[in-house]
């Protein structure tokens, strides 16, 4: 009796993971390995193995959070990318309403993005029908990636001539106001705005205020003052603003270059 009292209450024996607790004899009845209760050398606290079985259990506990993570993770990476799509395409839908331009792009400075969802293959002013390249989740969300880069809110052509000069003088007027910019928040990727019209005001410029991915904005608005402009320069430090009040000879080296249809 004295023996069972001194006998912890899990022992196993080193050999081959026999549950020691209980007998009668000191000695492993499976394999003959002897033991001493008192000696926690001579024989295991856990089963044979249990470390490596309890580092399993870790491994697939942290792959299993992993793997919710990233589920989680990807689920509001779409929910956010479609917010911003929906948004961007009411956008884009208002400006060709107004008779104005949308060139259509994908992610340069992220990979990670195109080769995740999938990217458009025709981009430019005029892509027509959309076609996508898949990705690693297919073409599903490959959409996810437009984006509106550049708009051009005038008639007429951007570029002439074999040396693609900007003709400034040739832009028509579309009747856009200062309520109606409101639709250019949401386009959180545009880099480029080029806008002709007589109905736009110093108001309508307070809608470009924290465009941080705004690179050329360019207004041939006459009731536009250059003093507003000037405070709209300082408040986007990394954008080209300017307006045109005389058309240049020819392009300055900020104007983009892209192709008008």
């Amino acid at each position: 009796m004295a023996q069972d009292q001194m006998m912890p209450p899990s022992m196993y024996c080193r050999k081959c993971g026999y549950q020691l607790a209980g007998l009668s004899e000191n000695r492993c009845p499976e394999c003959g390995r002897p033991f001493d209760p008192s000696n926690p050398r001579t024989f295991l606290r856990h089963p044979k193995g249990w470390r490596v079985r309890q580092w399993l259990r870790r491994i697939a506990w942290g792959l299993l959070a992993l793997a919710v993570a990233s589920a989680i993770a990807l689920a509001v990476t779409i929910a956010v990318l479609h917010s911003r799509w929906k948004a961007q395409d009411r956008a884009i839908t208002a400006i060709r309403q107004a008779g104005g331009r949308v060139s259509i792009d994908t992610p340069e400075r992220s990979l990670a993005l195109p080769i995740l969802f999938g990217c458009r293959m025709n981009r430019g002013f005029n892509p027509g029908p959309a076609q996508y390249r898949a990705g690693l989740l297919g073409r599903r969300f490959a959409y996810l990636n437009d984006r509106a880069v550049e708009v051009l809110l005038f008639n007429g052509p951007l570029v002439v001539g074999r040396n693609r000069v900007v003709v400034y003088d040739a832009w028509q007027d579309i009747p856009v106001d200062d309520a109606w910019l409101a639709n250019l928040r949401n386009l959180p990727y545009v880099m480029s705005v080029l806008i002709a019209s007589t109905e736009m005001t110093d108001a309508g410029l307070e809608h470009f205020r924290g465009m941080g991915s705004l690179h050329t904005l360019f207004l041939r608005c006459p009731r536009v003052t250059q003093s507003a402009v000037d405070q709209l320069q300082r408040s986007l430090p990394r954008a080209n603003v300017k307006t045109l009040r005389q058309p240049p000879a020819s392009a300055p080296a900020s104007a983009p270059q892209s192709g008008g249809g």
